[in-house]
């Protein structure tokens, strides 16, 4: 069984639909409601060929047809400029998805020998899904960078978002060695789980995006949805002393855990910055001084906070804490993102101490690009356009409509105020490097 829903839009950035699913999880009455924990049955093996595995439902599949795309769509493939129209009666996308941690799946798909070391690499490490497609528009595209997160498919349980990250361990052309399995166009491992966890034996939903762009501003989705739910008999209860709420971590921590290196490096940058600060009376008398230190800040900017640790504020962060204020306020949500939440506390505070110029001058990285981009185009002599200062005044006033706009749209749409927040130029030249539709690196 799959469902299909639709919008139109560009892609929602990742740290958004990070922070909006955390905020409908945590206050969903279902959000705590989990079965008992299951691992895979370590001596449950026996060969079987690849319909057997369906059969039984140790694989499950996910078909998408042309027709079910352009119903949800409403408009036929053939509209589209890019070759999303399979041969006829070939499917738009087939995607199988099994969970390799059992020997059952694993052993058969891999093979004795291959399934051995997957096994001892993983060393007990999480679980692991192997997600497997053909069709004109496989699981992952053709900009998937290995070991990253797939855009195109998801997975969701208890109300979660449930990360994915492919492990790039499959060599390539790698085929299945169960006997009757399709040739397949995409074959991925990916790790699942990460902090919000994920029970294997109990139920969850995937799904695939597809998205197909109309022109280079307008984009067309369709999102199919399957539950999943593999044969019980590949799993064991795992016991459990306590009840599962009762040593739960919260996700933030988890998440914190995980980046504490980053967070590390930038609070301690934070300290330098605010003493800097605290003793720039004194530094004045060093101009060249404060001059290289402060291009050498710009680059820790740029480099660091900004392409790295993905640590610029934007507009979106705006949206995100007024619904949380109007959904019920829960600190958690805004902990998941330490990079983004130590920003924004840091911001906040010295703003009424040494202005918004702190923040603008030294800590926003396309305040930094800008920068620098000036620098380069006065050392190549290439001719700026400089605004009147009369113009600059009543020009810079435009912001606070559009930000008032902005964050109303919100509470009618998100959807139409993540297309909208496209007039900040944080999302093409920070978040995603330029590597964009030509007329928003133009803008």
């Amino acid at each position: 069984m799959l469902s299909a829903g639709m919008r139109t839009q560009p892609s929602i950035s990742t740290r958004a639909l990070r922070l909006i699913t955390a905020l409908v999880a945590v206050h969903s009455p279902f959000s705590s409601a989990a079965e008992a924990p299951t691992r895979a049955r370590e001596d449950f093996y026996q060969p079987l060929s690849w319909q057997q595995m369906l059969d039984r439902g140790y694989i499950r599949k996910l078909e998408v047809t042309p027709d079910a795309v352009e119903d949800t769509l409403g408009r036929s493939l053939a509209d589209y400029p890019v070759d999303a129209q399979p041969e006829p009666g070939q499917p738009f996308s087939e995607i199988y998805i099994a969970y390799m941690n059992s020997p059952m799946v694993g052993r058969n798909l891999l093979g004795e020998q291959r399934f051995r070391a997957f096994i001892e690499r993983l060393d007990g490490r999480g679980n692991v899904m192997i997600v497997m497609s053909r069709g004109v528009y496989p699981h992952v595209g053709r900009q998937f960078v290995p070991g990253s997160t797939p855009d195109r498919i998801g997975l969701m349980q208890n109300n979660l978002s449930i990360e994915m990250r492919d492990l790039n361990w499959l060599e390539p052309g790698q085929t299945l060695a169960v006997a009757g399995a399709p040739v397949m166009d995409a074959m991925n491992l990916f790790r699942v789980g990460g902090n919000a966890g994920f029970n294997p034996g109990a139920e969850a939903s995937f799904h695939l995006t597809a998205e197909l762009p109309r022109n280079h501003l307008m984009t067309d989705s369709a999102t199919f949805n399957l539950p999943v739910r593999f044969a019980d008999d590949l799993f064991e209860t795992v016991a459990i002393a306590t009840p599962a709420h009762e040593n739960r971590e919260p996700i933030w921590i988890g998440l914190w855990k995980e980046r504490a290196w980053q967070i590390g490096v930038l609070v301690t940058s934070l300290a330098l910055l605010t003493v800097f600060f605290a003793r720039q009376k004194t530094l004045t008398r060093y101009p060249n001084l404060v001059h290289r230190a402060r291009w050498g800040f710009l680059w820790f900017t740029l480099l660091f906070v900004g392409f790295y640790a993905q640590g610029q504020l934007s507009v979106v962060n705006i949206y995100t804490l007024f619904l949380a204020i109007q959904d019920g306020f829960s600190l958690d949500v805004f902990l998941l993102d330490p990079v983004i939440f130590i920003l924004w506390v840091y911001t906040f505070v010295t703003l009424f101490i040494w202005g918004r110029g702190l923040f603008c001058g030294w800590l926003c990285p396309f305040g930094a690009l800008q920068e620098m981009a000036a620098w380069l185009g006065q050392k190549l002599g290439l001719w700026q356009i400089r605004v009147p200062e009369r113009w600059h005044r009543r020009l810079i006033l435009l912001k606070y409509p559009i930000l008032l706009g902005l964050v109303g749209t919100a509470f009618y749409s998100l959807t139409l105020a993540e297309r909208l927040a496209e007039v900040e130029p944080f999302k093409t030249s920070i978040t995603l490097g330029f590597v964009r539709y030509w007329p928003f690196v133009v803008y």
